[in-house]
């Protein structure tokens, strides 16, 4: 079963108890940002994913799958 970005990150930060607000706080990442990638309106830079995996503690390369195209 495939999963997208905007699927695994939302699921990743609830798993770690985060709101938006507060990986947004977490990360350096604003918050609308956030807000559209769990809602698949864009996907993120490398920049933005390495800040993201390092406030949910997660390797990169872990994620790699979910970036799709």
């Amino acid at each position: 079963m495939k999963v997208d970005f905007k699927d695994w990150l939302k699921k990743e930060r609830i798993k770690k108890g985060l709101s938006q607000a507060e990986l947004a706080e977490k990360s350096g990442v604003v918050l609308y940002t956030i807000s559209n990638y769990e809602r698949g309106l864009t996907k993120p830079r490398i920049d933005k994913i390495k800040k993201l995996c390092e406030a949910l503690d997660v390797e990169v390369t872990k994620i790699t799958k979910y970036l799709g195209d």
